[in-house]
């Protein structure tokens, strides 16, 4: 998806599929993750083999691009059991030099909208019914709410789907 231009600058937001997935974008990706969390442990070539098998494993992994530059990314996790579908939004980062520019809003407005494609929604059809994250930012906390996510415990987030999903103003 195409957003706008900017200075002449492509804005996109995509899931990032094993079909793009190089040692570039793959450097990247840690790159703007390590942020978050320690990984430098892990080889560019390891991070390439997660990025390529995400999808396997119920990872759907989306990125806001400047041109063909990854500046930002938000994994959702999908959990499956006999009562529903369990979410789990991760690596929710935009690059410092980014930062405060739409890319995390952009993200998450894709993600909702991409949501009823990736999986079924309501506890009553054994599809998504909870979405859950850990947020401690300030900002990334207000962006979370926006989108309908209410704190539940110290630094977790939850909504309950079937009630809150779609009832966020964009």
């Amino acid at each position: 998806m195409v957003l706008r231009s900017v200075d002449d600058v492509k804005l996109s937001i995509r899931r990032i599929v094993c079909t793009e997935v190089n040692l570039v974008l793959a450097t990247r990706f840690k790159e703007i993750v390590t942020q978050l969390s320690d990984s430098s442990h892990v080889s560019q070539e390891q991070m390439q083999q997660f990025l390529c098998s995400a999808h396997k494993s119920g990872v759907w992994i989306f990125g806001s691009f400047e041109g063909d530059l990854l500046v930002s990314t938000v994994s959702l996790y999908l959990d499956r059991h006999p009562w529903g579908i369990e979410g789990r939004i991760n690596n929710v980062v935009t690059d410092k030099p980014y930062e405060s520019r739409g890319h995390g809003t952009r993200l998450f407005e894709h993600l909702w909208q991409a949501l009823p494609g990736i999986c079924p929604i309501g506890r009553d059809i054994l599809g998504l019914y909870k979405l859950t994250l850990c947020a401690s930012n300030p900002r990334a906390i207000a962006l979370y709410e926006k989108f309908g996510f209410r704190k539940d415990k110290e630094q977790e987030m939850r909504m309950d789907v079937t009630r809150d999903l779609f009832s966020f103003v964009l």
